[in-house]
């Protein structure tokens, strides 16, 4: 079972490119605080997305997948309610500026 504390290990592979977000809010609050994590990497992984920089994209929603799958349910909730909810958000913000 992958837990919370192996989910974002996993992801920052998947996505170099946030490595410095997640150490600097790491630093930043002494602790790590999966919800905020999680809504962040949501965040830049949205902003790759649009940008066309996909690069990193499949490897993360594999890894997403993999904790759907394989993750205990912490790992889980998170995933859906922090980093899915995140990406969400970023939808309905994007459809109000279209609008």
């Amino acid at each position: 079972m992958i837990t919370k504390e192996e989910m974002m290990p996993l992801l920052i592979d998947a996505c170099p490119s946030f490595r410095p977000t997640y150490e600097g809010l790491n630093e930043f609050h002494g602790e790590i605080l999966y919800y905020n994590l999680l809504d962040d990497f949501a965040d830049h992984i949205f902003g790759l997305h649009y940008n066309n920089e996909t690069r990193e994209t499949q490897k993360v929603f594999e890894i997403i997948e993999k904790i759907k799958q394989e993750g205990d349910d912490e790992a889980k909730e998170l995933i859906l309610v922090y980093f899915f909810g995140g990406i969400d958000s970023n939808i309905r913000k994007l459809k109000l500026k279209t609008k």
